[in-house]
């Protein structure tokens, strides 16, 4: 579990890089910061878009860009266009992610592990 810790503790510094006083705690607005922090822009096509090559989103670095379904809700491709950034931060190579590489029930919390689960 201390790979979950690490991880939540990268995307808060990286959030803490591209957020400004402008930016405030919008989605869009962090989502919009990343863009213009890495240059890669996020494009939005219909779920069944050869780009998406049946995934719900797809981090492409040769083109700079991701790309994610039209076909799922609001809040859930603000999550896929985010995870797809953390997937450039972390390695930057391509992904392709479904509904079922994203959790989006898991918090930031840390997760108990061992004596922590039996006490509490």
């Amino acid at each position: 579990m201390e790979q979950w810790e690490a991880i939540r503790k990268f995307a808060r510094e990286k959030r803490r890089d591209i957020q400004s006083e402008e930016v405030g705690d919008l989605a869009r607005a962090l989502i919009s910061a990343a863009e213009r922090s890495t240059g890669i822009k996020c494009r939005q096509v219909a779920p069944n878009d050869s780009n998406l090559s049946g995934a719900e989103a797809v981090l492409d670095p040769e083109a700079k860009t991701i790309w994610y379904s039209s076909g799922v809700e609001k809040e859930l491709a603000t999550l896929y266009q985010v995870h797809e950034f953390a997937h450039h931060w972390i390695d930057g190579a391509h992904a392709s992610c479904q509904s079922a590489d994203i959790d989006i029930d898991l918090g930031e919390e840390r997760t108990p592990t061992g004596l922590e689960i039996v006490e509490s």
